[in-house]
C-alpha cells in the first residue's frame, strides 16, 4: 500500500516538573508475554487448511490475548501458490515475497516462525507443524523485557487508520531493536484446495494484507531504557475493498536482521473496529 505514513516518534525520558516530581506514566506494567506466529501458506496447498485448523486450536489453547496469528501468502512457495480457477484475489504480492525472504529460507508449506526464534539443527525459522506447540508453549512462558501498548483510531468516511503505539521497556535493551507493523484480515471468503478439493467458499483467518512499516521493520532509533516511553504513530488508508470490522493492526518489537536475531520480544494485536 503506498498511502501510508510514519507520523512522529518520540520518547518520554523520565521528565521532570519544575517541583522536580517525575512525570508518572500509568497502566504501562509490561505484563504478559503475548507470542507471535507468523505462517506460511498457500491456496493450492492442500495440507495448509490443516496447518491453519491447529494453530487455530493452539489460539483457542493459549487464548487470543497470548497467541497472535497471521497468515502470509507468499510466490515463494511456489505451485502452492497458484491461484484456483475460482480465486477471486492472489493474497501473496511483492510485498509479502520481500518479507518472507528477509525472514528466513523456506523449505516447505505449512510452516511457521514463532516468535522468529531459532530451534537447533534447523536451518529454517519456518519450522513445520509438529514444531508448533512446545515453541509456543516455551516461548509463552517467559516474561516480556518490553511492553507494547497500542491504540487504533479509524475514520469510516475517510477510511483512515491511525496507529499509536507505545513501548515501555522493563530494562535497558541493548542491540539492534525494530518495530514492524501489520496489517490483517479475517473472515475472507475465497478458494482454497483442502486435501486435494477445491474449495470455492474456504473461510481463510488472519490474512496478512499490509505490512505498515518496512518489511523488515522500522529501526528503533532511541536508546531503550527501562522506565523510558517511546512513541510511534502510522496512518494507512483502507482499501474499499477491505472490510474494517474484519481488519486488525499487529505490532511487533523484535530484535535486528540476522538470521539468529530476529527474536521477537512482544507483540500486540488490535482490532481496527472495536
Amino acid at each position: 500500500m503506498k498511502n501510508k505514513l510514519l507520523i512522529t516518534s518520540f520518547l518520554l525520558l523520565g521528565l521532570v516538573a519544575c517541583e522536580e516530581k517525575p512525570v508518572v506514566i500509568p497502566d504501562l506494567v509490561v505484563g504478559d508475554r503475548v507470542v507471535l506466529v507468523e505462517e506460511l501458506t498457500g491456496v493450492n496447498c492442500p495440507n495448509c487448511p490443516d496447518g491453519a485448523k491447529q494453530l487455530q486450536g493452539l489460539q483457542e489453547t493459549f487464548g487470543a490475548d497470548k497467541l497472535v496469528l497471521v497468515a502470509i501468502h507468499t510466490h515463494l512457495t511456489g505451485a502452492f501458490s497458484n491461484l484456483l480457477s475460482t480465486s477471486k484475489e492472489d493474497f501473496a504480492t511483492p510485498e509479502t515475497d520481500a518479507l518472507v525472504a528477509g525472514i528466513s529460507t523456506l523449505e516447505a508449506v505449512p510452516s511457521a516462525a514463532v516468535n522468529r526464534v531459532e530451534k537447533a539443527g534447523e536451518t529454517t525459522l519456518f519450522l513445520g507443524p509438529t514444531n508448533w506447540n512446545a515453541l509456543i508453549n516455551e516461548q509463552i512462558q517467559q516474561q516480556p523485557t518490553i511492553g507494547l501498548f497500542m491504540k487504533t483510531t479509524y475514520n469510516t468516511d475517510a477510511r483512515t487508520l491511525t496507529i499509536d503505539i507505545d513501548l515501555a521497556p522493563d530494562n535497558t535493551l541493548a542491540g539492534e531493536h525494530r518495530l514492524t507493523v501489520y496489517l490483517t484480515q479475517d473472515s475472507i471468503v475465497d478458494a482454497q484446495n483442502i486435501n486435494g478439493y477445491k474449495e470455492p467458499n474456504y473461510v481463510h483467518r488472519h490474512i496478512l494484507r499490509d505490512v505498515v512499516s518496512s518489511t523488515s521493520g522500522d529501526l528503533i532509533t532511541e536508546p531503550l531504557t527501562g522506565g523510558d516511553l517511546i512513541r510511534k504513530t502510522y496512518q494507512v488508508v483502507l482499501p474499499a475493498a477491505w472490510d474494517a470490522r474484519h481488519c486488525s493492526v499487529i505490532a511487533f518489537v523484535h530484535r535486528g536482521t540476522g538470521f539468529d536475531n530476529k527474536e521477537v520480544l512482544q507483540a500486540v494485536e488490535k482490532h481496527v473496529v472495536d
